[in-house]
């Protein structure tokens, strides 16, 4: 199959995005009361980070918009499972040998199926949803048969999803603006898988400038109104929206249309960005080990988010590089395995 860099890029940073966004998860961000220039900057890479989880899932509607229902498609998952079941085990472990968490073994056996073995293992349990529906996904994408129709499944979706966690973020008179249906904030995933294989049809380009500019430009006015709305309290994270909110969408789909068409033609940086690409679902599902033991240990030393936020390239550069040694180390071992296994599944059949 062949590899294009700008998609492998986009992958790259999303990874760096999640890492990122956990950065604020685990540094006590949250239960940090908002004021001061640090809070400020924090909020705003934050916004920045959050885009991360939309980036994955406009590469899989990119990536899948011809996929069939068939035998081979659904085979597919199997390389995912495997590497998530390989993962929590080693989770499960470590949680009850280094964490020394007083969980029964039973429970920690069934997180497995529950994905709760690994804390951020929410992604993979909407993912593998969304991989068993894509084939009919596409039938219905593929059904719309002008550019049109297409753009208005879009515009549906994000009427139906996007528009109301940012009306309900306004207030008249201490009454929120629920005026908007909110019941399929819930589907967002489809918005990104749909919008995903219109860029993928229609290879849709933006102008840098513009794109970049409109990118700031809306992440800035995020910050802002968390900054002022949450004053001297803090973060609220309904306040503007998850991920299905109207800003995140345009922001998180204008970051991809700036990125998936770029060249390099460099191989040793085409090498380093193929390489972590290969490795993006296991560096993240890796890295809920490598948190767990690198953010106690620094909370010994730094006292709020703005203390870390000093530290935050020195963190996110220790936790990739210990999650990608843990992936690659992953993968050496089942390299080795699939090819004893094709080894003996060759000499049976002679």
């Amino acid at each position: 199959m062949k590899r294009y860099f700008g998609i492998d890029l986009v992958r790259v940073l999303a990874v760096f995005f999640v890492l990122s966004v956990h950065f604020f998860l685990n540094n006590s961000f949250y239960d940090t009361n908002i004021n001061g220039i640090g809070m400020f900057i924090s909020i705003f890479l934050r916004w920045i980070f959050y885009n991360g989880v939309p980036l994955f899932i406009l590469l899989t509607g990119y990536l899948k918009r011809k996929k069939k229902l068939d035998k081979d498609y659904y085979k597919g998952i199997k390389h995912i499972l495997l590497s998530y079941l390989f993962i929590s085990i080693i989770c499960i472990i470590f949680r009850i040998l280094f964490i020394k968490e007083h969980i029964s073994k039973l429970k920690l056996l069934f997180g497995i199926f529950n994905f709760s073995a690994n804390g951020y293992a929410w992604y993979l349990e909407m993912y593998i949803g969304l991989f068993l529906l894509i084939p009919f996904l596409n039938i219905l994408y593929d059904g719309l048969k002008t550019k049109k129709n297409k753009e208005h499944l879009i515009i549906t979706l994000l009427l139906m999803i996007s528009l109301s966690p940012i009306i309900s973020s306004i207030t008249i008179r201490g009454i929120k603006l629920d005026i908007i249906p909110d019941w399929w904030n819930e589907i967002y995933p489809l918005i990104y898988y749909f919008i995903g294989c219109y860029i993928n049809e229609y290879q849709v380009e933006i102008n840098k400038k513009k794109g970049i500019l409109l990118t700031i430009g809306l992440i800035l006015i995020e910050t802002i109104l968390s900054y002022v709305v949450n004053y001297n309290d803090t973060f609220s994270w309904n306040f503007l929206g998850g991920y299905g909110s109207l800003q995140t969408v345009i922001i998180s789909t204008t970051i991809f249309l700036l990125l998936y068409k770029v060249n390099c033609n460099k191989k040793k940086i085409n090498k380093i960005i193929t390489n972590i690409s290969i490795l993006s679902l296991d560096i993240y599902l890796f890295s809920y080990i490598v948190d767990q033991i690198t953010y106690p240990i620094l909370d010994g030393y730094l006292e709020n988010p703005v203390e870390y936020l000093k530290f935050y390239i020195l963190i996110i550069i220790l936790i990739f590089s210990v999650s990608y040694l843990l992936s690659y180390i992953k993968k050496i071992i089942f390299d080795i395995t699939e090819k004893k296994y094709i080894e003996r599944k060759n000499k049976k059949s002679v």
